[in-house]
């Protein structure tokens, strides 16, 4: 699903997305170890996967990727 960046704490590696559907979701250590990126900043999109239902959802993955976007050219190497 995608989400955007609401808060993120440099210390303590973890913040909290909002999802599209409009849920606050916390991410700890564990989930943005998954991203391979070093920093994210709030208004950053994601692509997260959740798991848990209700008040015990949390984000277990993220990435940083476009969803949907079909490129107009080749990139080159």
């Amino acid at each position: 699903m995608q989400a955007t960046v609401a808060r993120f704490d440099a210390k303590s590696v973890s913040g909290d997305v909002v999802t599209d559907d409009g849920y606050v979701l916390p991410f700890g250590p564990e989930a943005f170890g998954t991203s391979g990126l070093r920093h994210v900043r709030p208004g950053q999109r994601l692509t997260v996967a959740v798991e848990g239902t209700g008040a015990d959802c949390v984000v277990v993955t993220m990435r940083l990727e476009t969803v949907g976007v079909v490129p107009t050219r080749r990139s080159l190497p």
